[in-house]
């Protein structure tokens, strides 16, 4: 039974994250689905796609408190709550500017900067569809309210 070029890379690939998933199971190598970045920000996401989403805008700026966390600030209020991003969505450095891209790859804002897009508030790391690991984080390094971002192709 022959194997095509994509069967065997796809084969390799499962084998890494296999591998990397026992090295982080015994402590011996890096986590995956980690919220902390190299820069020491916090980036939590969430571990699938959500059902339903919450629909109260949001239209501010978010920015990386002492402890690390992207808070939101709108209309002046510090902070408004921890953001929560939507399931595929990672941060990038870019010549030392923190991105946050979507899950098809593209910035929806620079950390620091403006943002606007849909989502709502929680007063609980309960239910925010993050990893228990990330909801420790976020308890004890990031506490206070958090915003689950929802959509965020809503224009300017």
């Amino acid at each position: 039974m022959a194997i095509s070029r994509f069967g065997a890379a796809r084969a390799a690939a499962l084998l890494c994250l296999a591998a990397a998933a026992a090295c982080a199971a015994d402590g011996n190598g890096p986590t995956l689905n980690t919220a902390e970045h190299p820069s020491g920000t916090l980036f939590f996401s969430q571990v699938e796609p959500p059902h339903t989403y919450m629909q109260a805008l949001f239209e501010g700026r978010v920015y990386r408190d002492a402890a690390g966390c992207l808070r939101l600030e709108m209309y002046g209020v510090n902070p408004h709550g921890t953001a929560i991003w939507p399931y595929g969505f990672t941060m990038e450095d870019r010549d030392g500017e923190l991105h946050v891209k979507d899950a098809r790859g593209r910035s929806i804002g620079r950390v620091g900067g403006h943002f606007r897009f849909g989502g709502g508030e929680k007063d609980s790391v309960k239910w925010l569809g993050i990893s228990e690991r990330q909801q420790e984080l976020a308890r004890t390094r990031c506490p206070g309210k958090y915003w689950i971002v929802g959509e965020t192709d809503l224009g300017s």
